[in-house]
């Protein structure tokens, strides 16, 4: 028997000893995220070796000219064979430059030749592969469960992954190259150690988020019974049957990964804000306020997306959305169609219509490839079984992953400043509503975007249900906070004067028009810095375009657990993060009391 028993350990100590051996093995994070953000840009070529009696594929992108290189030049057969059966497949042009709008903006790149790579040779070409008879993306996947198995080679704890949300990660140090993060778990409180229970200076400031409570946390909409100890946010090293020895400092974290409702988006959210930083300047545009409360300025409408469609011999815009992930437009479940066809067009980071290339824009078309909304089985998979509304929204994928700039970045999907010392910055439930639409009914387009001041109504307000309750088929609850819908109006008078609207009678003409549907009702925060926060979507298209009558907005909180599982299922590679405090917070008063990034965090950032 003890024989056995040794027989059986020394088996589990020869399979730990074991070197994993993976598709694009040895990557640092940078580089493994780099061609995870590609993957939707693959396929347009693909040169094929054989190493021994395995055989490997090596991708090609379609990035922007300007991001290749010419190290590698493949299309020409070498004087002297490099690998054995070497081969380049011939180009695919459905996927790069002959794609709709591309007019050249991307090339079809072998990865050798990406910046990233740039100081590869010969020897790395397996770094730079995989295997033949899989699929690129599953492949990126076996890589990033690799580089944590590196990190943590006797799996200690990884049942935590498997079982428990994530629900505060932090910079710990550095290896390989890469960033190290330390997660904390959402468990019972009578199971975390409070006395080992403590975050570093780096991590001090998530302990103030109740992520893990479902009665403080507005985005967990799961119906569950209570807690009765209630839920902590705990160390790794403090909860019971985890191994209390363990570093617990990793590159990544598992693709199997939980996570806790809202937390990915604000970490993501502070993330995004950043890139208000042009360098050192700071492109934030309400650092001065003024009084055209009518028309935006350059990069305040930063979000906006125009939703449209083309076909042979038409192309049209006929709706909004806002840019709230890489890749991803959150609109209106009204803008799927227009003339018989799926929405299919989107344009972004304009400012005038009339013009193109015009200064303090970025504009960019690209094309929707799929057209995702809340049907009965996700919706009862995250438990909306009591979110009453009468129009939905819907998300937009889109071809490539979007490049950001100040002109031209997301919206965020959750509101991280809890403390009330660091407010919207317009107090009370008044929101900022954009919009391309003419001013005059369905006449086109406004040459600037709109930008209006408008007021939340509760729907059970008389001035709400007074217009869209009348044919309701059930009585909607009392209960304003299962309601998935509110108004917005024209402000009260006294506000108008408080803020000094310009012009009143104009601003009472000038109001969110048909084509504005799918714009988005947005809370302009302090914390994080110049970040709009989207509250609702317009679900409907207005009957007329003026502020006084009330508008029916789709409110998102409930469906931000939905939104997270989307557009951050593929998305969320924290060994391609930098958390490293925004380069233009010269005078340390805009970027103010942020959650996820520190000046400490800068010594363990990877260029």
């Amino acid at each position: 028997m003890i024989s056995t028993i040794s027989m059986f350990l020394l088996g589990i100590s020869i399979i730990y000893c074991l070197k994993l051996v993976t598709s694009f093995e040895g990557l640092t994070g940078k580089q493994l995220a780099r061609i995870r953000t590609l993957k939707d840009h693959t396929g347009c070529r693909d040169t094929y070796y054989e190493n021994g009696t395995k055989e490997y594929k090596m991708p090609w992108f379609c990035v922007r000219p300007s991001e290749c290189t010419k190290k590698w030049d493949l299309l020409i057969p070498p004087a002297k064979p490099r690998y054995a059966h070497e081969q380049t497949s011939l180009l695919d042009s459905s996927n790069c430059k002959d794609r709709w709008f591309n007019n050249g903006y991307t090339e079809c790149c072998f990865i050798g030749n990406l910046e990233e790579f740039g100081n590869f040779d010969l020897a790395d070409w397996p770094k730079m592969s995989y295997d033949y008879n899989e699929q690129f993306w599953e492949s990126t996947r076996k890589a990033v469960n690799a580089m944590y198995m590196e990190d943590n080679p006797r799996l200690e704890g990884d049942w935590l992954f498997h079982q428990l949300e994530i629900c505060a990660m932090y910079p710990v140090g550095v290896n390989s190259n890469s960033t190290l993060y330390t997660p904390h778990f959402c468990v019972d409180k009578p199971a975390c150690d409070e006395a080992k229970n403590k975050s570093p200076v780096q991590g001090i400031n998530q302990e103030t988020f109740q992520w893990c409570e479902p009665t403080k946390n507005p985005y967990d909409v799961r119906v569950a019974a209570p807690r009765a100890n209630g839920v902590s946010c705990c160390h790794p090293n403090a909860i019971t049957n985890s191994p209390s020895n363990s570093s617990f400092a990793f590159r990544t974290f598992p693709t199997y990964s939980r996570y806790a409702p809202g937390f990915r988006a604000a970490l993501q959210c502070e993330l995004y804000s950043k890139n208000v930083c042009n360098d050192v300047d700071d492109m934030c545009p309400y650092r001065i306020l003024y009084k055209n409360w009518t028309e935006s300025a350059p990069m305040e409408a930063y979000h906006q997306a125009m939703i449209g469609i083309k076909k042979p011999r038409v192309q049209v815009f006929f709706c909004q959305g806002a840019l709230v992930s890489r890749q991803f437009i959150l609109s209106a479940a009204y803008c799927g169609e227009y003339d018989y066809t799926k929405a299919n067009l989107v344009l972004l980071g304009d400012y005038d219509t009339r013009d193109v290339g015009e200064p303090f824009s970025d504009e960019l078309i690209t094309y929707i490839v799929e057209h995702m909304d809340l049907p009965p089985g996700p919706r009862k998979f995250v438990h909306l079984d009591t979110d009453f509304y009468h129009s939905d929204i819907m998300l937009f994928k889109l071809w490539r992953t979007i490049t950001f700039s100040a002109f031209r970045r997301p919206a965020c999907i959750v509101h991280e400043s809890h403390g009330l010392e660091w407010p919207k910055w317009i107090t009370g439930t008044y929101g900022l509503f954009t919009g391309y639409a003419s001013p005059f009914g369905d006449e086109g387009w406004s040459n600037n975007v709109k930008k209006f001041i408008l007021e939340e109504v509760l729907y059970h307000n008389k001035l709400c249900i007074g217009y869209y309750g009348v044919n309701d088929s059930r009585p909607f609850p009392m209960n304003e906070s299962v309601i998935g819908e509110f108004c917005a109006t024209v402000p009260n008078s006294k506000f108008q004067k408080e803020y000094d609207l310009q012009y009143p009678s104009q601003y009472e003409r000038w109001g969110p028009c048909k084509f504005d549907t799918g714009g988005a009702f947005t809370y302009l925060m302090t914390v994080p810095y110049c970040q709009l926060v989207v509250t609702g979507i317009l679900s409907q298209p207005p009957l007329h375009c003026t502020s006084q009558r009330p508008h029916l907005f789709r409110r998102i909180l409930s469906n931000v657990l939905w939104i997270e599982r989307i557009i951050y299922k593929d998305d969320f590679d924290i060994f391609g993060f930098d958390m490293s405090w925004p380069t233009c917070d010269r005078h340390n008063w805009q970027f103010i009391y942020m959650t996820f990034m520190n000046r400490k965090n800068n010594q363990w950032t990877v260029k």
